[in-house]
C-alpha cells in the first residue's frame, strides 16, 4: 500500500492543479459505492476551500451528493487511464464501481464515501 500524507487544509490547493479528469467517489444512503470521472472541477475559494463541480442532474454522483452531502475528490495519475475509463461505463446504480473498475476503496478520515487507494491525492468534501 502506498503511504498517504495528510495535508493542512491551506495546502490542499496544491492538489487542485489542472488535470484532465478527477474521480469522484460517493456513497448512497443504502451504502452502494459510486465512482465517476469529472473534468469540470473548479476551485472557487481557497480560504475557506470551496470547489465547484459541474454535473448532470441524472447522474448517480449528483444524486448521492444531494442525499448524503459528502463525496471524495480523488486525483488519479496517468497510469490509471484504463481504470478511469471503466468508471465511465454505464452500469446499474447498485453495482459496485470499485469492483467494476478494479480499484481499491480505503476508509476516508472524515466522510463516509471511501477514497480510492490507487489515486495520488484525495480531498474529502462536505456540502
Amino acid at each position: 500500500m502506498k503511504k498517504k500524507k495528510d495535508l493542512e487544509l491551506q495546502h490542499y490547493s496544491l492538489c487542485l492543479i489542472p488535470v484532465p479528469v478527477y474521480l469522484i467517489s460517493t456513497m448512497d444512503n443504502n451504502g452502494n459505492y459510486n465512482i465517476a470521472p469529472y473534468g469540470m472541477v473548479i476551485p472557487v475559494s481557497y480560504n475557506p476551500l470551496i470547489i465547484s463541480i459541474g454535473s448532470a442532474k441524472n447522474r448517480d454522483t449528483y444524486r448521492n451528493i444531494l442525499e448524503t452531502n459528502e463525496f471524495v475528490l480523488n486525483i488519479p495519475g496517468t497510469e490509471l487511464l484504463r481504470k478511469v475509463n471503466k468508471t465511465a461505463d454505464p452500469i446499474p446504480s447498485e453495482e459496485d464501481e470499485f469492483i467494476h473498475a478494479n480499484l481499491t476503496p480505503i476508509k476516508s478520515l472524515v466522510v463516509k464515501p471511501p477514497r480510492i487507494e490507487e489515486c495520488k491525492a484525495h480531498l474529502e468534501c462536505e456540502t
